[in-house]
């Protein structure tokens, strides 16, 4: 707080670039909700910088030319219509681009930054044929490649914005830790979970309940807003605005600000935001007037004619190369802990052993979810028919029909390549079925997105583990918990008594099923680090957050020792016998699935050959013949009857 005033008594030596780097630690907040928290690579976003800018020279400026704009608004109310344009023109941009994904978004924003700059010196001189009384107005919309000037400054009475950078100093530093306050709240909340989860696995987050496509757009328009208000203050600070301040070079120097102080981290946004911009406007500046002055004291001419200013680019490039080889997560990023390979494990250590599971560990909540569902009188709860799904020309599914009662274990098995994880991918609506019928408690799932399907009550895991890897285990549940939460941007930021009662149950919830499925004490660990038994035990818990009627299980027991085995099937018989939970179970392990299914389901290219008991199973022959093999001996009557 004092730190203008000591500056004052140094001639205001840095105290403008302090005030700018403030202010795109803003512009550097938005950018990081885009790429630090939803994985979004934009290349363009100084165009929304732009358009904060131009609403608020084009709403506030005294003297512009354009008939259209004949009175300068309030800077107060113009800072907020600028955000506002900014988040519609995110969303107008956003709405068509954001299904792609990757090098394609990036091309996409990189075009559009491009084009704002253009389209701004081309509004400078508009010929518009208005009719026959006056055929033609040219209108100066924006100034052209002169930009606006003057722009209006903020009024307070007694405040002296106009000759002194004090005001303007605190006024940007009050932005700017409001700033700061609500995007934390917003990264600690049901909807900045949801961001993150899309850039660890956007498959995932949509099969756990989040809305890819709306979750992304709303990043992109709050990102927007954030540009949109920056470039407000900013072109009221400068008193002028021009299209060439906001190039393809301001782009680069922001995603420069977030990846040098750590991608996700709001300490570290701040400090790569402030440390670029006092480099740039005082470090490269000052040095090269030390430079100049050595060369004229020497007699050296080459060193009296640098200008290191011109090399800012080449800096910047440089520090970012290191920091990648030195330290990826950025200056204030989080450290995480690689994951040792096997040579570099002197001894391997066994994982703990799991803790007894224990019926009255079931969470209250999730018992009364599951067993009060309208299904409860149903005969079954999944019936597909006719269900045929091909690639080019291979068939993976061919006219399956398959029947889940309610409360019951359902195996599906079959050789590789046989179409179960398929089928499972038609169900959960990742893949769509090009014929066939699918009902899910009386109503059909074709045409539905995985989102819309978990908040129907149908729930997965994976053959392979896909958890959220950098985000901890209990926010790895509380995602899974998503669909069932009902806070909003606003209530994220400001926090009414419901939203933290909401938030507050969401995580006793997980909690509860953390420790149910015996993880309790590793709330706080990255998913990542988990050993493998736990993290299959993780996916179900984040699974079962989502309150399902319907569990899909895909191999669970993949990768395990007989141990871990053990446990995960006594936890899925447990899920069956006391929450009467319907389960659909892929499986390799013969044993583990004659001995908790009620009836098997074969599959062999695409085509059902085989349903029955787990005995009648083992006596079918198309089923030795295509998967169990003539070796293959029926172990004792107990093993086939369910627990």
């Amino acid at each position: 707080l004092l730190y203008p005033f000591v500056d004052r008594a140094l001639g205001w030596q840095t105290v403008h670039a302090v005030s700018d780097g403030m202010i795109y630690v803003l512009l550097a907040l938005g950018l990081n909700i885009v790429v630090g928290y939803a994985g979004l690579l934009d290349l363009g976003y100084a165009a929304f910088f732009a358009i904060g800018a131009y609403a608020m020279g084009l709403l506030n400026s005294p003297v512009l030319g354009s008939p259209l704009y004949g009175h300068a608004w309030s800077f107060w109310l113009c800072i907020w219509v600028a955000a506002a344009m900014s988040a519609l023109l995110g969303v107008v941009i956003g709405a068509p681009t954001l299904r792609v994904r990757g090098d394609y978004l990036a091309i996409i924003t990189l075009g559009f930054g491009e084009i704002i700059p253009v389209a701004i010196r081309n509004l400078g001189d508009v010929t518009v044929e208005i009719g026959t009384w006056r055929p033609i107005e040219r209108l100066n919309l924006t100034g052209g490649e002169n930009g606006v000037n003057p722009v209006g400054r903020p009024y307070l009475p007694g405040v002296p914005f106009e000759t002194d950078p004090v005001p303007w100093y605190f006024l940007i530093l009050v932005i700017g830790a409001l700033s700061v306050w609500a995007m934390s709240r917003l990264r600690d909340s049901r909807l900045g979970r949801a961001w993150m989860a899309i850039r660890e696995d956007e498959t995932a987050a949509d099969c756990t309940g989040v809305n890819p496509v709306s979750t992304k757009l709303l990043a992109f328009a709050l990102g927007a807003s954030f540009s949109g208000f920056a470039g407000s203050v900013y072109a009221a600070k400068l008193q002028a605005i021009t299209p060439g301040a906001f190039e393809f070079q301001v782009s680069i120097m922001l995603l420069c600000m977030v990846v040098l102080g750590g991608a996700g981290s709001i300490r570290g946004v701040i400090l790569g935001a402030m440390l670029i911009t006092v480099f740039d406007r005082v470090v490269l500046s000052q040095t090269t007037f030390l430079v100049r002055w050595l060369g004229r004291t020497t007699g050296m001419p080459v060193l009296a004619s640098i200008d290191l200013t011109l090399w800012r680019w080449f800096f910047f490039g440089l520090g970012l190369v290191l920091v990648m080889l030195l330290r990826p997560q950025g200056l204030a990023g989080r450290r995480v802990q690689p994951i040792a390979a096997g040579d570099d494990v002197d001894e391997p250590v066994a994982p703990e052993p799991s803790p007894p599971l224990r019926v009255d560990a079931i969470p209250a909540w999730l018992r009364e979810r599951v067993t009060s569902g309208p299904t409860a009188h149903e005969a079954a709860i999944l019936d597909v028919r006719g269900v045929t799904k091909a690639f080019g020309g291979v068939v993976a599914l061919n006219g399956v029909d398959l029947v889940v009662p309610r409360g019951a274990i359902i195996g599906l098995i079959g050789p590789n390549g046989a179409g179960k994880t398929t089928f499972f991918n038609v169900v959960t609506g990742l893949a769509r079925s090009d014929a066939g019928r699918i009902t899910f408690a009386g109503a059909s799932l074709v045409g539905l997105r995985p989102n819309a399907i978990v908040a129907r009550g149908i729930a997965r895991t994976f053959q392979s583990i896909r958890l959220f890897p950098h985000m901890t285990v209990l926010d790895n549940v509380l995602v899974g918990e998503h669909c069932r939460l009902a806070a909003t941007v606003a209530g994220a930021v400001l926090r009414p008594p419901g939203v933290i009662a909401e938030e507050r149950r969401a995580r006793e919830r997980a909690r509860g099923l953390l420790a149910f499925v015996g993880l309790i004490g590793k709330e706080d660990e990255l998913a990542r680090n988990l050993p493998y038994g736990d993290q299959r035990r993780l996916e179900i818990a984040r699974a079962l957050a989502t309150e399902p009627r319907l569990l899909l299980l895909d191999e669970p027991t993949a990768g395990m020792n007989p141990r871990e085995t053990e446990t995960l099937t006594d936890l899925i018989g447990l899920l069956r016998r006391e929450l009467s939970l319907s389960i659909l179970l892929i499986e390799h392990d013969m044993e583990v699935v004659m001995r908790i299914s009620d009836r098997i389901t074969v599959l062999d290219y695409g085509t059902r050959i085989a349903e029955g008991t787990p005995a009648e199973i083992q006596r079918h022959p198309r089923v030795i013949e295509a998967y169990l093999g003539t070796g293959y001996e029926q172990e004792p009557a107990a093993r086939s009857t369910p627990p």
